[in-house]
């Protein structure tokens, strides 16, 4: 699965996103943390300009490496940004 975003920046705007996992199920919350699930928000690519449904990738990676019906939190940075939405695809 991958994440889009559409946002607007200005010149010296960007927007990033980082993936955090909320393990609901007991089987997830005894991974370790380091267990290769989300997205860290410093390896996010940063998106700028005009990010019509653009896909957000994490160092060349557009997957965002949560399993199937995992919670999760989205962390937005926003430099000189607005954001409209977001979905998975």
């Amino acid at each position: 699965r991958t994440l889009r975003i559409n946002a607007r920046t200005g010149l010296s705007g960007y927007v990033r996103v980082g993936i955090e996992p909320r393990p609901a199920d007991p089987e997830y919350a005894t991974r370790p943390p380091d267990s290769g699930t989300g997205r860290p928000i410093a390896t996010c690519s940063p998106l700028s300009g005009d990010c019509r449904w653009r896909t957000v990738d994490w160092s060349g990676q557009t997957d965002i490496n949560v399993p199937d019906l995992m919670p999760v939190t989205l962390r937005f940075e926003l430099s000189h940004a607005d954001l409209f939405g977001f979905e998975w695809a």
